[in-house]
């Protein structure tokens, strides 16, 4: 071959990938059409194993996902044969997230493991810690938490080794979001303030306006309204600035659930319907959609609107089951058994609050089975002894979580449920337990309940 014809070949060949590392895909792919039309011949075949490699990579992120598979496995077969570990493990790494963007997660799983040890090989933790998180976004995507967890505290391990901070501020956000999700509330906050002092020290607005939603979120799950208020509020300038439509559609919906919670109806309505706007732009059935419709299905359940309520779960509920959202899946399910025991119609509500419960037994997430014995516990669909037992199996979990909103809640629903009963000295001494946690925990509405109930109880005995 002609010297300078390789050399300018090499120099397209970076120049390719220049573009990509910039995320010039558009741009990338026209170089790349170039070159296949020109029929160029490389000196090598790993140099060709590159070209193709480059090719696959452009086409995964523009979303041509079929086209990227032909390219990444013809770049793979070169490849395999060779010592090129690193290589092989970018190949690989990118085999996975196709075959993960195509669904089957069998074979994501395989090439990312098998990325893994190629990386471990050579002592690439840079390359070992992006397998790692890769694998624990595949875990969390099948909502698999405690498995993602596991993924990403390798990653931590791999991204401490190399130092690199913004790897690990990264991780540490997701570690944060998912300990969010187990209800492992202490965890998480403290995983997201490490992953948002980091942000700031590299003064990254973009995943500073992410870690003030997440931390907002973690405030207004303990119920710490002005809080959350205040990160929501942080978050939204910095998702102004720099225009970030996905975290604005986050702000919507996390501020509506504020709204919710303060008995704002109105305002929370306004909030979802935002969100759901931009979600039905930039991804008309993505997880925005689902989560949104789901929350404005608790709204409409709240204020007695039961027809409006089934119809936001049942549209919920259909893009769930297309992702595979097994988490959301189990709180439609949740929402529809309230909304059928409101109607009276007993056979409909407890068949999706055991569908409810055997989803998210199935993915082992005690917070969101301990939430669905409470809402149990609450139907007039069951007989009194078994909403007792769900009651007493909401107060072990809450217990255990360390979860002490809605173990306070539990105590009080528990009380309700005995004074009904006449069991009135059962019913005072989980009066009195309730009324310490929302003390403690300055919950003034059910502190209020609580007490009214308990002077009602000792006035009756």
């Amino acid at each position: 071959m002609d010297k300078n014809l390789f050399i300018s070949l090499q120099a397209k060949l970076d120049y390719i990938e220049l573009l990509v590392e910039d995320k010039k895909f558009s741009q990338a792919l026209a170089e790349i059409k170039e070159q296949q039309t020109l029929k160029v011949v490389f000196s090598s075949q790993l140099e060709n194993a590159r070209f193709l490699y480059l090719s696959a990579l452009t086409l995964y992120h523009l979303g041509r996902y079929k086209e990227a598979l032909t390219e990444a496995k013809n770049a793979f077969e070169i490849f395999r044969f060779s010592t090129e570990n690193k290589s092989i493990g970018e190949v690989q790494h990118l085999l996975g997230s196709i075959y993960q963007a195509l669904g089957d997660f069998s074979k994501a799983e395989t090439e990312l493991r098998d990325s893994a040890a190629a990386y471990r090989r050579i002592e690439d933790h840079l390359g070992m810690a992006n397998c790692y998180s890769k694998l624990a976004n595949l875990y969390f995507v099948r909502a698999d938490f405690h498995q993602a967890i596991e993924h990403l505290k390798k990653a931590l391990v791999s991204s401490q080794s190399f130092g690199d901070l913004k790897m690990k501020a990264r991780v540490l956000g997701n570690l944060g979001r998912v300990y969010t999700l187990l209800g492992e509330i202490t965890k998480a906050e403290e995983n997201l303030k490490l992953n948002l002092e980091a942000n700031l020290k590299y003064n990254d607005e973009i995943n500073t306006s992410r870690a003030y939603l997440a931390l907002g979120y973690v405030s207004l799950v303990k119920r710490d309204l002005e809080q959350a208020s205040s990160y929501f509020e942080k978050a939204k300038v910095l998702i102004e600035k720099n225009n970030l439509p996905r975290e604005l559609a986050i702000y919507h919906e996390y501020s509506g659930e504020l709204e919710f919670i303060k008995v704002d109806y109105l305002e929370a309505e306004v909030h979802y319907q935002k969100a759901l706007e931009i979600a039905d732009k930039i991804s008309p059935e993505g997880d925005l959609v689902n989560q949104t419709q789901r929350l404005l299905g608790e709204l409409k359940f709240a204020q007695g609107e039961y027809s409006k309520a089934l119809k936001a779960a049942a549209v919920s509920l259909e893009v769930s089951l297309k992702l595979e959202d097994k988490l959301e899946q189990g709180a439609v399910y949740r929402l529809k058994a309230q909304i059928y025991d409101a109607l009276r119609e007993e056979t409909k509500s407890q068949k999706y609050i055991s569908q409810a419960l055997e989803i998210f037994k199935e993915i082992k997430n005690n917070y969101e089975i301990a939430k669905t014995y409470l809402v149990a516990g609450e139907l007039k669909s069951i007989d009194n002894f078994t909403r007792l037992k769900f009651l007493s199996k909401a107060e072990d979990l809450f217990r255990e979580l360390k979860f002490n909103y809605l173990l306070g809640k539990t105590y009080l629903n528990l009380a309700i449920l005995l004074y009904e009963q006449q069991e009135e000295g059962k019913a005072l001494l989980f009066l009195e337990e309730a009324e310490k946690i929302f003390q403690q925990e300055k919950h003034q509405t059910y502190l209020k309940v609580s007490v009214f109930l308990k002077n009602q109880i000792e006035k009756k005995i």
